[in-house]
């Protein structure tokens, strides 16, 4: 995520990187920090990250909502990869919504599609999502799956470096072939 978040917003020189075990974001952050040009402070308090950071990425296996409203400062952007990190009162203060796939999003009639904006009519600049600097705005990207393709795909490189693993064909017959 770290490489992700660099390679896209280049211009971006200090990143807050939090972990319940301090010592694994420690690690994280010494390998990319000197490669990247970044300097990534490790910490275990996600809110106070938050609340220093114009943008704030959340990456999490959170079994219950944890995010509110007081983690945003005006101004700053969310993306949200995981539906259980974000409380509901956090994207219904959004001043502009955008997701992948914005069914996760209704928040039981709370919220319907005219107020989320599709996420290739952002990719595509077809829409602006934020008209002012003060506006907080948020994205949601967790419907497709690509994420889960990507990770996937990482280690399947990774055990075929290693020479671990087992091969399974999937089909007999590709339908490509």
């Amino acid at each position: 995520m770290i490489s992700a978040v660099h390679e896209a917003l280049p211009q971006i020189k200090t990143m807050y990187l939090c972990d319940i075990d301090v010592a694994k974001a420690e690690g994280i952050a010494k390998e990319y920090g000197d490669s990247l040009g970044v300097e990534i402070i490790p910490t275990s308090d996600s809110k106070a990250a938050a609340l220093k950071s114009q943008l704030i990425v959340g990456e999490t296996t959170a079994p219950k909502p944890f995010m509110d409203t007081s983690w945003l400062t005006p101004g700053c952007g969310l993306v949200s990869m995981h539906s259980n990190e974000v409380m509901e009162d956090v994207f219904l203060k959004a001043d502009g919504i955008v997701a992948d796939y914005w069914t996760q999003l209704k928040k039981e009639g709370k919220l319907d599609e005219s107020q989320i904006m599709d996420l290739s009519e952002l990719v595509l600049g077809t829409k602006k999502l934020r008209t002012s600097d003060d506006q907080f705005v948020a994205a949601a990207s967790m419907g497709l799956g690509a994420l889960d393709i990507m990770i996937a795909y990482q280690l399947y490189l990774n055990a075929t470096e290693m020479g671990i693993g087992t091969k399974v064909n999937l089909w007999d017959k590709p339908l490509w072939e």
